[in-house]
């Protein structure tokens, strides 16, 4: 399993999260806000994930796109 960013940089490299990115009206390429990392991330945006017996609210978070490395 993946690690959940909570952070990214955006293309004009500001710094946005998760929660902030998930109400913008704009999206756009992100990137890692690592210093000296340039690896391509992906919003997951907010869902349900349901089990047996209850449902739990997943939160906002970017990831690693596929093939994309973290330096």
């Amino acid at each position: 399993m993946g690690s959940k960013i909570p952070e990214a940089k955006l293309a004009s490299g500001r710094r946005v999260s998760a929660l902030a990115y998930e109400q913008t009206a704009v999206k756009g390429k992100v990137f890692c806000c690592s210093t000296d990392c340039v690896a391509r991330l992906s919003f997951v945006k907010r869902h349900t994930r349901h089990y047996i017996k209850k449902n739990i609210q997943i939160a906002p978070c970017f990831r690693l796109q596929p093939r994309e490395s973290h330096a």
